[in-house]
Formats: structure tokens, C-alpha cells, sequence
């Protein structure tokens, strides 16, 4: 998933570190995968999350989302998991392929 050999078009060896504001995808449509976003956010505020209180990481969440979008000017198209997006049709047609492997395997025997 995601930009195969990502680090050997940067230097610095095996790890490189930098903001995504780094990049200008001001001009490119990008679709974004909510749950990572989602995620890191929950991170952010793990003490509110384990206690049940989603809020204060759905308004980071869309905090995040304006700043993209208003700040750094990304035309983003934003997926949620479960949605039928024509974005990721080449995820989907991987899973495909990989469940039609697996249930056309024999079982082993135990």
C-alpha cells in the first residue's frame, strides 16, 4: 500500500522524516483514506478516547480536514471504509482475486 521505494527518491538514508506540507499537492486530487486520518487522531487524544469521549477526536478530525482543504488547498476526496468508491477499484479487485484463491483452496486437514 501506498508509493512503492518512497525513501530512495529522498536522502538520507534508510528513514527520512518530514511533513506532508512539504509536498505540493496543491494542483493533484488526492483521496484520502479517513481511517488513518481518523486514527492519528484518536492517538492524539488516546486519554479522551479510552474513556468513550469520541468527540474531541471527531473535531480534531475535522480540524484537519479545513486545514487541508482551506490552507494548503488540497482537492481531496475523502473515503470511508465501507464505502464503494470507484477511487479504489484496484484494491477492491485485489481482495477479489486473494478471497477467490482462498475459498477455491481445499481446507487442510487438521
Amino acid at each position: 500500500m501506498g508509493i512503492k521505494n518512497f525513501l530512495q527518491h529522498y536522502y538520507g538514508g534508510q528513514e527520512y522524516h518530514v511533513g506532508f506540507t512539504k509536498f505540493s499537492f496543491a494542483s493533484k486530487r488526492i483521496v484520502l483514506d479517513a481511517a488513518g486520518l481518523l486514527f492519528s487522531c484518536a492517538m492524539q487524544h488516546s486519554a479522551s478516547y479510552m474513556e468513550c469521549v469520541y468527540t474531541t477526536s471527531l473535531q480534531a478530525f475535522q480540524r484537519q480536514l479545513i486545514y487541508l482543504n482551506n490552507t494548503l488547498r488540497w482537492d481531496m476526496v475523502v473515503v470511508f471504509d465501507g464505502s464503494d468508491s470507484r477511487l479504489r477499484h484496484h484494491k477492491r479487485r485485489r481482495r477479489d482475486l486473494s478471497r477467490s484463491v482462498t475459498t477455491a483452496r481445499p481446507p487442510d486437514r487438521i
